[in-house]
């Protein structure tokens, strides 16, 4: 089992803070570590102390870091960001107290990037480990708590390893009904990983009824909740723990599903159940226990048991880090073929859409998509909250459903596409080449048009810069806020809610009032340099006026597309609309992306809001170099007769 995390840790070796530099347990784990070249160790502690402890005892620990919190040269900087995280409750001088003790000052390594995991407890209690990881890391979104659960190991009369999941045997004193669902739901992510194919067994002094009581009834109806939101989990209880591991007991107790007698992974009523459980366990039953593994935190925070040794230090370090492998690469490979098929889309419904626009209503017609897109933003503060209730996977089945049945409706709406008959007639006079080359003759031929009309040109690069600048917004903006304000999710919610409502607002303007034509170029002009400001300071702001802010760009942003969008529509001819809508979305493409890449690079570095400011200042030095500069050619687009 830990051979194979290894393996995959060495394929991208981490970094791992240790805040008890100084133990000997520690320093042992290290050189195993430095020796097996997949962990770098971070040592918390006066260097001189370090190596002497490790000459002592004759460990190599050569190649480890070595951070001093009393000689630290970052540590004004990380004493304004845990200011910034604490919001208030701790003042400048109490966080520098706080950084000198090697668990906060460890934990503000891993929450600046500075590291990827910590593990500690060596010497300190779970408390004083958990305890710095709430207040600045915090839980993960859809986690109301923090829970632990320890891995059980020892060789099977198979050959194989017996491996066993049990929780929460460290940190909630008395869980309730939802708590010990959430424990449930965390353990059995966390058994997978360790290659355990979890049959969960709520834990009681009852079989199913046999005892009466509280605590049987809170197991019960946990155990009947954990079932709901996980059902293709087995799960059973309540169950006496002989009930849940026996098959002649199961069987004598009349237990007829899947867990009775089979369990691997158990949830325990309280504390003591569960500390006492894993450490018979571990005593008598000659198990190797590895953790508590902390779950539910939104960084890889662990703690160890006071009585662990090096063994278990080596390999809890590789398993921390283990967790969540297979999630993050899956998502990127899914969210790169919903990119690729959201450009596919953009181009087909900017070049279709305006064939269902009669003769001069190119604005209404806009605006009208412009609210419709808008109202259905407003979905947004439901699923959060449904994200926090029921986590991520229920909200993308839901996404797909919804775009199965939008794409089964627009398949029927039904247009006079003249134009193609002309492309497909100029094809058949020419060498018929292979689609691959066919493909990179029209995206040439978009770019050689897009080339060729400067106030095209014009646009495009504008935009460009316009999502570069949004790409930048989108990555940085919802950390900020979380890290930010308590509840920082929902605070992000409402503010940008207020822009939500703004472009409703904004459509319904642009419905009813036509702009004048000879006046659009101008109008554009000063929207995108306002926009630009609105979005570059407002960070600065308090919240009512971020709210105004946000609300203000919401109006002006349906201002920019609805003549943005009408005016280049009606200007490219029919028979260019997809090879120009295809050009224009992908140089979009590329500065949206290249904003991502920049912004979460820069913010590594750099204040959050600093950064924001200047994407927004680039974009609006763009807006009048680039559109003022050529208002003979935009006007010409901007300010004609659709």
């Amino acid at each position: 089992m830990f051979a194979q995390l290894i393996s995959t840790l060495k394929k991208s070796p981490k970094t791992i803070v240790f805040t008890e530099g100084t133990d000997h347990r520690i320093l042992e784990a290290s050189a195993r570590l430095l020796s097996g070249n997949f962990l770098k160790p971070v040592l918390v502690g006066n260097p001189d102390e370090i190596a002497a402890a490790a000459e002592d005892i004759g460990f190599n620990i050569r190649g480890a870091e070595i951070i001093d919190p009393e000689n630290y040269d970052d540590m004004d900087e990380m004493v304004d960001k845990m200011v910034e995280l604490r919001k208030g409750k701790m003042t400048a001088d109490e966080c520098r107290a706080a950084l000198k003790k090697s668990n906060y000052f460890g934990t503000m390594l891993v929450k600046m990037g500075k590291a990827d995991c910590l593990l500690g407890g060596a010497t300190y209690s779970t408390a004083d480990t958990v305890r710095p990881a709430l207040q600045l890391i915090k839980t993960k979104p859809g986690n109301k708590i923090v829970s632990s659960c320890f891995i059980m190991v020892r060789p099977a009369a198979s050959g194989e390893n017996e491996v066993l999941a049990m929780a929460d045997c460290a940190i909630n004193i008395k869980p309730n009904e939802d708590e010990l669902v959430e424990i449930c739901k965390e353990t059995v992510s966390c058994a997978k990983i360790f290659g355990v194919d979890p049959k969960v067994a709520f834990l009681s002094y009852s079989t199913l009824g046999s005892g009466k009581g509280e605590d049987v009834d809170k197991m019960r109806n946990a155990c009947e909740k954990a079932k709901a939101l996980m059902p293709d989990t087995p799960i059973g209880g309540e169950f006496q723990f002989d009930a849940a591991v026996s098959p002649a007991v199961a069987k004598t107790k009349h237990i007829t599903d899947a867990v009775g007698g089979h369990a691997n992974t158990f949830i325990f009523p309280d504390i003591n159940a569960g500390n006492i459980g894993y450490k018979i366990a571990q005593r008598l039953g000659s198990f190797d226990a590895y953790g508590p593994i902390l779950l539910g935190l939104n960084a890889p925070i662990n703690d160890l048991s006071r009585g662990c040794n090096a063994q278990e230090v080596y390999l809890v370090a590789a398993l921390i880090l283990s967790r969540g492998w297979f999630s993050f690469p899956m998502l990127a490979v899914f969210c790169f073929i919903i990119g690729s098929i959201n450009s596919i889309y953009y181009v087909a419904y900017d070049s279709f859409y305006p064939l269902l626009i009669s003769e001069g209503n190119y604005s209404k017609a806009y605006s009208i998509a412009s609210v419709l897109e808008t109202l259905s933003a407003l979905i947004i503060p439901i699923a959060t909250y449904f994200y926090n209730l029921f986590g991520i996977a229920p909200l993308i089945g839901i996404n797909a459903l919804c775009f199965f049945i939008a794409a089964t409706a627009e398949t029927q709406i039904r247009a006079e596409e003249h134009y193609i008959e002309k492309q497909r007639a100029a094809l058949a006079l020419e060498e018929q080449h292979s689609s691959g080359r066919q493909l990179l003759r029209d995206i040439k031929e978009g770019f050689r048009y897009l080339m060729s009309e400067k106030g095209l040109l014009r646009v495009a690069i504008y935009f460009t810069f316009s999502m570069l600048a949004s790409g930048a917004s989108q990555v940085i903006t919802l950390p900020y806020f979380k890290s930010t304000f308590d509840n920082g999710e929902y605070i992000y919610m409402l503010v940008w809610g207020m822009a939500i409502f703004g472009r409703a607002i904004g459509g319904g303007i642009h419905y009813k009032i036509k702009l004048p034509v000879q006046h659009k170029y101008s109008i554009a002009l000063m929207v995108y340099v306002v926009i630009s400001l609105c979005e570059g300071f407002y960070l600065y702001c308090p919240l009512p006026v971020m709210m105004v802010s946000c609300f203000l760009t919401g109006i002006l942003g349906v201002t920019s597309y609805t003549i943005r969008i009408s005016a280049t529509q009606s200007y490219v001819p029919d028979e260019k609309k997809g090879r120009f809508n295809g050009a224009f979305n992908m140089l979009n493409t590329v500065g949206s992306f290249t904003g991502n890449l920049l912004a979460g690079a820069l913010v590594a570095f750099l204040p959050v809001r600093g950064v924001l400011t200047g994407f927004m200042l680039v974009t609006a030095a763009a807006a009048v170099v680039v559109i003022g500069g050529g208002r003979r050619d935009v006007s010409a687009i901007y300010n004609r007769q659709e």
